[in-house]
């Protein structure tokens, strides 16, 4: 990577540019060829056939329906489910019919005081996630840096099994209370999967075809939210419908068990694994020597293993790029989780929005998302460059919020909708610049730094939105009433649009970043390579 017109690598939290270091980064010769290399990549194979031959791609592919099978075939039915639930537990609601069958007009005050109190428990418990998620994600993807990827999803898939389960039992049994459902959802933010998978798919695909694999990615979600959207019409009850996504759930663990192979390079994990060795042995060394005696040993510890998921974010602080970067990505997390957590409760209250209407707005958002991400990605990058995508990316989050909250009728919903899917081509834009910008063995700590970052935002935006929305919902004086939040959502969005543009241009788009440069990441990669693995034994000897 190239910093600043100078061709030097660029190092992570917690490391020096001392020779012990420099030691850690060795592998054999023979283990460069195991890299593939862009041009010779590209110069007899096409995308998809890359992608399908490329080892464990294909079962990433099969993992991510499952998994949107899953989560989008209830995202319609829990605020329903806990919105009448909460009316029954704690505002004396009694009768046999559910509130979801009323309309906003006919609801009963229990169920609309049901409904506020799901809406604000699920960003509540959106932002406890969240939190979770930058508390270990980083460290949880650096790991697999050096012990493996698979093991990850495999947990990944286990943590997002007990949501679906959570919701059957919610409503198997009519006195469990929802905090049960939220506990399991909240669970799931140990480690965020899709940065899991990025980094496999970062393993396996070369520089060039990173970001039109992020979108093939999210393309295949998207066939799996079209699908998924149409259950609720399909099978006419709640319930079997959750039971229909506990079993995609499970579907999505077993592949990940049995099926997905492991993608990182075993040079890789060495290298790794030796590194550690080093930074363990110099801080033994220290403590022999007396240099940290003034410090308890348990205090030096602690402090180490509370400071680690912010050593291991120090990489997002890189340089003006990373920056940049970073904060065009926390703005747009703000935002997209707010708009995933509290959009669905909104329609619903505020436009009379039912189970039907939500299904053909995720069936074209899903059709749409499959053509954006699948077919016109890697087409809209090689003609107008990265920069540009990213850019228009952003410029629709600001236009699809201010959408929702100018929407007083359904038709201008749908269309905010199919301007999300636009939106939404900022998510594999923002993780392939980042990938492409680092070495291959800090590819797991960039994405797991970069979802953390995002995890922040994604706690902070949905509690500070409600708060707004709690605030302006009963009074039309406040700008928009209600929808004054998606005003606000608007604003930020417009915020990242100007720090996205401020990329260099140079930096950002991959033809330019390969050709323009003496000196690419993948050269630096090269450096690593020569040294030999008796580096790492001096090292350790010293």
């Amino acid at each position: 990577m190239i910093d600043g017109g100078n061709a030097t690598p660029l190092l992570g939290a917690g490391q020096d540019s001392t020779d012990e270091d420099d030691e850690c980064c060795s592998s054999s010769h023979a283990s460069r060829a195991e890299e593939p290399t862009d041009s010779a990549v590209l110069s007899d194979k096409g995308f998809f056939t890359t992608f399908f031959t490329a080892k464990g791609a294909p079962q990433i592919l099969l993992i991510c329906f499952f998994f949107s099978v899953s989560v989008y075939s209830t995202i319609g039915i829990v605020p329903d489910v806990t919105a009448d639930r909460y009316a029954r537990l704690s505002h004396g609601y009694s009768d046999s019919k559910n509130c979801a069958a009323f309309d906003r007009i006919q609801k009963p005050q229990p169920c609309q005081q049901g409904a506020d109190d799901a809406q604000e428990m699920a960003a509540w418990y959106a932002f406890a996630r969240n939190m979770l998620t930058l508390i270990s994600n980083s460290i949880i993807c650096s790991f697999s840096d050096s012990y493996g990827r698979r093991k990850i999803m495999c947990l990944c898939m286990s943590l997002y099994t007990l949501p679906s389960f959570a919701l059957v039992l919610l409503q198997l049994v009519p006195t469990t209370n929802p905090f049960w459902y939220y506990i399991a959802d909240t669970s799931t933010g140990l480690v965020s999967w899709m940065s899991i998978c990025y980094s496999m798919l970062s393993d396996v695909m070369p520089k060039k075809l990173r970001a039109p694999s992020f979108g093939l990615f999210l393309a295949t979600f998207y066939v799996g939210e079209a699908i998924s959207s149409q259950f609720p019409v399909l099978l006419h009850s709640h319930f079997h419908v959750s039971v229909l996504a506990f079993i995609f759930a499970l579907g999505a663990l077993i592949v990940a068990f049995f099926g997905q192979p492991e993608t990182l390079p075993p040079h890789i994990a060495e290298r790794n694994l030796a590194a550690a060795a080093v930074a363990a042995a110099r801080d033994s060394a220290q403590q022999s020597s007396g240099e940290t005696t003034f410090v308890p040993r348990w205090a030096n510890v602690t402090g180490r293993h509370l400071s680690r998921p912010f050593q291991e974010m120090a990489i997002l602080n890189r340089d003006y790029f990373f920056r940049l970067l970073s904060a065009g990505a926390f703005f747009s997390g703000m935002v997209y989780s707010s708009d995933s957590t509290l959009i669905v409760y909104y329609v619903e209250d505020q436009l009379n929005v039912r189970d039907k209407d939500l299904a053909s707005m995720f069936l074209i958002m899903g059709l749409l998302g499959i053509v954006i991400q699948g077919f016109l990605l890697e087409h809209m990058i090689r003609y107008f460059g990265e920069k540009h995508v990213n850019t228009t990316a952003f410029v629709s989050g600001t236009i699809h919020n201010l959408l929702y909250g100018l929407a007083k009728q359904k038709s201008t919903i749908y269309v905010a909708f199919c301007f999300s899917q636009l939106t939404k081509t900022n998510f594999p834009m923002i993780s392939s610049l980042a990938s492409n910008h680092v070495a291959a063995h800090e590819q797991g700590r960039t994405q797991g730094a970069l979802f953390a970052l995002t995890a922040l935002a994604d706690a902070i935006g949905p509690v500070a939105l409600n708060m707004i929305y709690s605030h302006t919902k009963e009074d039309q004086t406040h700008f928009l009433g209600p929808g004054t939040m998606f005003l606000c959502a608007s604003f930020l969005y417009g915020i990242g649009t100007v720090l996205v543009s401020l990329l260099p241009v140079e930096m950002t788009n991959t033809t330019a970043t390969s050709h323009s440069h003496g000196t690419s990441t993948t050269s630096l990669l090269e450096d690593e390579s020569d040294m030999d693995n008796n580096s790492v034994q001096e090292a350790l000897l010293e």
